[in-house]
């Protein structure tokens, strides 16, 4: 699984009762269709290995075997893929299309680990709000990873969650420690220390960096700059569709509290500068507007360890991180509280 933003956002656990994931053999078989006339070789890749299969009538179909779910993809001979799947004991039945050299998946049936992320974003999308939500989470996570340390799923499905800081550096550390990390992707591996680094050094509490970035007429623009007042540096760009839905609630809160101390520092990562003033004139952004040269590339990001958009840090008056990619509805109720105000 990629970020990006995904934002997974597929990103949270049902708890089962039993355990889904086996230590022995899983006999694997992948009954797949192509939506459209295809009669060329269809390739089946997970781990190091690579299957093919001469597509007739539009159909094709794999099996074999793997230690554990491995991650795999559907693909043409030297193509691109949007999506992937995990390999299940079982049949899978996968429904693709092709255009050029795009694979894509259109419907998965039969999967179970399918099955469990679209049950974790339906968690996702109903109690990312509510009080007990971490707490919840961990449980879940602790519990799927200790019984499967081995599973590829798990690896990546931490990966994904740890990206966003719901948890603290202590908790997303015990459950990479039970990680059997030899088998991981590599990938995955790579963004969790990245993760990891982050949510060790920029914790609530904490000092944000002082960073300085050019605005839209080249002067430069500080964290220093916003000194005794709460502040919310927000990291989006213009081909970002989920900063552009949160763009207009963002405008609204900042009309609602920039008379009482609170402001906005946007840093956009766009690489073409004319998209970036369109999306600001476009939004109506009339906070200050600086840019990160280069992207995820970017000195600063990197050393923020920005890993996908949007994300931003809520600020107290001293520059002291209150709250980390905060959403705008628990942003507005944080700074009723901070202000001391009353629904």
């Amino acid at each position: 699984m990629k970020t990006s933003k995904t934002t997974l956002t597929v990103l949270l656990l049902s708890l089962f009762s039993s355990t889904i994931y086996s230590q022995e053999l899983l006999n694997f078989t992948v009954k797949g269709k192509v939506t459209h006339n295809f009669d060329e070789y269809i390739y089946l890749s997970y781990a190091a290995q690579v299957d093919s299969f001469l597509v007739k009538d539009n159909r094709f179909e794999f099996e074999g075997q793997v230690p554990n779910r491995l991650e795999a993809k559907v693909h043409t001979k030297g193509g691109y893929v949007t999506d992937s799947f995990y390999l299940d004991d079982g049949t899978t039945t996968v429904s693709v299309s092709i255009q050029g050299k795009v694979t894509s998946i259109e419907s998965i049936e039969g999967n179970q680990t399918h099955e469990i992320l679209m049950g974790l974003q339906a968690f996702f999308e109903d109690n990312e709000d509510e009080p007990d939500f971490q707490n919840q989470m961990y449980k879940r996570l602790d519990k799927i990873i200790s019984e499967n340390p081995s599973s590829q799923f798990s690896g990546s499905l931490l990966g994904e969650i740890i990206m966003d800081p719901i948890f603290s550096f202590e908790e997303a550390m015990s459950l990479y420690s039970k990680l059997d990390t030899t088998v991981q992707d590599e990938f995955d591996l790579s963004a969790m220390k990245v993760s990891l680094d982050k949510l060790k050094n920029s914790k609530t509490g904490k000092q944000f960096s002082p960073i300085t970035l050019p605005d839209m007429n080249g002067s430069m623009v500080g964290i220093e700059d916003y000194k005794g007042s709460f502040l919310l540096v927000e990291f989006w760009a213009s081909w970002c569709g989920g900063c552009r839905v949160a763009n207009p609630e963002l405008v609204n809160i900042r009309n609602e509290f920039m008379s009482k101390g609170f402001d906005i520092m946007g840093i956009s990562l766009d690489e073409n500068r004319t998209a970036w003033l369109t999306a600001i004139e476009k939004d109506g952004l009339t906070w200050e507007n600086t840019i990160a040269e280069g992207g995820f590339k970017n000195e600063t990001i990197e050393n923020l360890k920005i890993q996908y958009l949007p994300s931003n840090y809520l600020l107290d008056r001293n520059g002291k991180i209150i709250a980390i990619n905060i959403s705008p509805k628990i942003l507005r109720i944080k700074l009723k509280e901070l202000m001391g105000e009353r629904d």
